[in-house]
């Protein structure tokens, strides 16, 4: 057999592997390939070729080793390096993987591939100046590629840099008015920004050119559900659903919404399926806690609550001790060191199983922050406070603060509520009782907003807050009105101004102990869902709670009251958004004497 024979055959081996790869015969071209590796070492590109069916098939040190035995026969093709690196970026060797994408460009500098997959290396590593420059490289390498202005459009959207962003979606939409992935990632921006109108057309375009693009749909149901259009959130999302019944986060952002409707029994379904085809999904999760929680169901409750530090909700566990965590082993003779967790109103809250524990034998120490922790000198001189940022003594156990209910074994029938926990230091007390005086008339204490520009917020359903103007009303009647909040949001200030006779102490509230002194100077405290709220009610004094339509879990699905706070009353709107009927009825129940 002469050698042009059997170099022809080779070929035609070679020939019937690239067709059978293209024919979607992946096993029997990978042994076609491997064959010709075999039979003739001098065929780089089946090395290659058969490197990336190993990869796919997901054999990745296999495929590495095809693509180091082509590089080594021939080492100066740009391709193999950037395969290579590609390969080494999904095993998670970064360096090498960046390492061969360098030997790609040394070897071909204009390799507008190479600079693409390095800018997105570059990304994922979080060196985002150096990804924006290798994404430069590629389009001036190759001006009219899509992919590069796509992924530099999504790191500048990453990096806050929303007009440079936009710049690149417009370019890409130039370079193809048709990509529906562009129109869609331009939407999410939009979104962002609360051009609503914009990213309404950008979702509806993408869909239009891709009528089975599910995460259009997606963030379509999205921004219906914030623009509080939620019957067509709600089809948006089932038709996600239809065009791809396995996605779990689609139900769970159905489920939220159903919950915010406050059609619980739906939002507990949804979010049963997306267990079912996640389980280890710590969103979906979350949520099931919450409709526990709602529903009264805290044994359960409780327990599902511990998925918060694997959802995105609460991202990790705020511990800085390898010490074990509590979970309800015996305490005496223990040192438990309970954490901190994100909402001043939580920790106010739970404070009251700092107490518990020690009844339990357990030496307290209680980590808070400096706006709580002269509040807390109150919870017994026996329960020892600790800054948040300070070095820890030795302890046995740990706690986050909102777990104590789980391992206190904490149900619908023995919620702590031995009402008040909380006292005021004797110092603000006096500093406090000096400033106000003597009463004339009752005194009245308001919250009407929290923290602004949070999501739930502005969520008509489950917005916490309200303008000041909705209380213009009540603030007609004859009792002396007092702010209890520190913060006044500026579109309220006008109103604060026109209204002499509520008075605001925002300058003098330094922390929550303030706070505190204040609150036991009113003879009544009407609040919204927020931390002077729970406040009130740990001091046990005489308050009324204005919720929105969807509250949160602590006030429960429905009713005036709450296990929580014995002497608080509930006033729940009937109509998402609805504060004007809520003040009404306060106003009817404070002629009617019921607040004194």
């Amino acid at each position: 057999m002469n050698r042009e024979n059997s170099q022809t055959n080779l070929d035609d081996v070679f020939q019937q592997a690239i067709s059978l790869h293209q024919a979607g015969r992946l096993h029997d071209a990978l042994a076609a390939y491997q064959h010709l590796i075999t039979g003739l070492q001098q065929y780089v590109e089946a090395f290659l070729n058969a490197g990336s069916l190993l990869e796919r098939f997901g054999r990745l040190s296999e495929a590495l080793d095809s693509y180091d035995a082509g590089i080594a026969l021939q080492p100066d093709i740009p391709d193999s390096h950037c395969l290579r690196g590609n390969l080494l970026f999904r095993m998670h060797r970064f360096d090498d993987a960046l390492a061969a994408y360098d030997r790609a460009l040394s070897l071909a500098p204009g390799f507008p591939e190479a600079h693409l997959n390095r800018g997105l290396l570059l990304a994922h590593l979080g060196r985002f100046d150096e990804a924006l420059a290798s994404y430069a490289r590629a389009i001036d390498s190759k001006p009219d590629y899509l992919g590069a202005y796509i992924n530099r459009g999504q790191l500048l959207k990453e990096m806050q840099r929303y007009d440079e962003a936009l710049a690149c979606y417009a370019r890409a939409l130039e370079i193809d008015p048709n990509a529906a992935d562009v129109h869609n990632n331009r939407g999410i921006l939009l979104a962002e920004l609360r051009q609503y109108d914009a990213a309404l057309a950008s979702y509806q375009r993408a869909i239009v050119l891709k009528p089975g693009h599910a995460d259009a749909h997606v963030n379509l149901g999205i921004l219906f559900a914030e623009l509080d259009r939620v019957d067509e959130a709600l089809a948006s999302y089932d038709r996600a659903l239809t065009i791809r019944p396995d996605q779990a986060r689609v139900l769970n952002n159905k489920a939220i919404l159903l919950k915010e409707m406050k059609r619980n029994g739906e939002a507990m379904r949804c979010i049963e399926q997306a267990i079912r085809i996640q389980p280890d999904f710590a969103d979906a999760h979350y949520i099931r806690a919450e409709l526990l929680l709602l529903a009264g169901d805290y044994f359960d409750g409780w327990t599902q609550f511990e998925w918060r530090w694997q959802s995105r909700y609460r991202s990790t566990l705020p511990t800085r001790t390898t010490a074990p965590l509590w979970t309800g082993q015996p305490l005496a003779g223990k040192t438990l060191l309970i954490e901190p967790e994100v909402g001043f109103g939580d920790q106010i809250m739970f404070a009251r199983y700092a107490q518990l524990a020690e009844i339990e034998g357990a030496r307290v120490w209680l980590q808070t922050s400096p706006n709580l922790f002269a509040l807390f000198t109150t919870l017994g001189e026996t329960i020892t406070l600790i800054d948040e940022d300070a070095v820890l003594p030795p302890i046995d156990y740990r706690c986050p603060i909102m777990s104590l209910p789980r391992a206190l074994k904490t149900t619908a029938d023995n919620v702590p509520a031995r009402i008040p926990y909380l006292g005021v230091p004797p110092a603000r007390l006096a500093s406090w009782r000096k400033r106000l005086g003597s009463a004339t008339v009752p005194r009245v204490g308001l919250a009407w907003s929290g923290v602004a520009d949070r999501y739930l917020d502005r969520n008509p359903r489950t917005g916490r807050s309200m303008p000041l103007a909705c209380l213009a009303g009540l603030l007609q009647l004859p009792w002396e009105f007092h702010v209890l909040q520190k913060e006044i949001p500026a579109s309220d200030a006008e109103m604060l101004a026109a209204f002499p006779k509520l008075i605001s102490h925002a300058d003098a509230l330094e922390d929550f102990a303030d706070t505190a002194a204040l609150i036991d100077a009113m003879d009544l405290v009407i609040s919204v869902d927020t931390a002077v709220a729970h406040l009130a009610g740990a001091l046990g004094k005489p308050l009324w709670v204005m919720l929105p339509w969807a509250t949160d879990y602590r006030w429960l699905e429905s009713g005036e009251q709450t296990p929580w706070y014995p002497t608080a009353r509930l006033f729940r709107q009937q109509r998402a958004g609805d504060w004007d009927s809520v003040v009404e009825s306060l106003g009817q129940a404070l002629l009617a004497g019921a607040g004194g």
